[in-house]
């Protein structure tokens, strides 16, 4: 859908679970509410991570996950592990909204770099990446070090 809508963005709440589950399935990790609401109470502990809803007329239309991650090295960096709006409303600037919303947010927190990683089959995400003025940088190695899925 093109066009604009009127965006609110607010810290997730205990009972935003229900909205959440079909937005992380649309990105490809299904999960259940229970899971999902232990990984968002254990994420609650550290006040580095926040977890942000896109609201669209009262409605949960999209999610973001900001960690912000001391480092030895530099700043700290400002990581988005999780950011997704429902198909049906893409394009209609929730998803920059949100991007903005998180900047901010790890501005404050002292970031001087946001980075994300998203999948190769990705294209339109990282079409969309680009036009936010996100660029590829370098290649990252993973090792599972259990064998549940992503």
């Amino acid at each position: 859908m093109i066009g604009e809508f009127a965006v609110s963005i607010r810290e997730a709440l205990a009972g935003d679970e229900p909205a959440m589950l079909p937005l992380l399935a649309e990105l490809g990790y299904p999960t259940s509410g229970d899971v999902l609401t232990e990984r968002l109470a254990r994420l609650s502990e550290h006040p580095g991570n926040q977890v942000f809803v896109a609201e669209v007329e009262g409605a949960v239309a999209g999610l973001a996950v900001l960690h912000v991650i001391p480092l030895l090295e530099r700043p700290p960096l400002g990581r988005i592990t999780a950011i997704v709006v429902t198909e049906q409303l893409r394009g209609g600037g929730i998803g920059r909204t949100l991007v903005e919303h998180v900047e901010d947010q790890a501005r404050r927190a002292g970031c001087d770099c946001l980075d994300l990683t998203t999948s190769e089959r990705r294209a339109d995400a990282r079409a969309f990446y680009r036009r936010l003025g996100f660029a590829e940088k370098s290649r990252r190695f993973v090792k599972r070090l259990s064998s549940h899925d992503p």
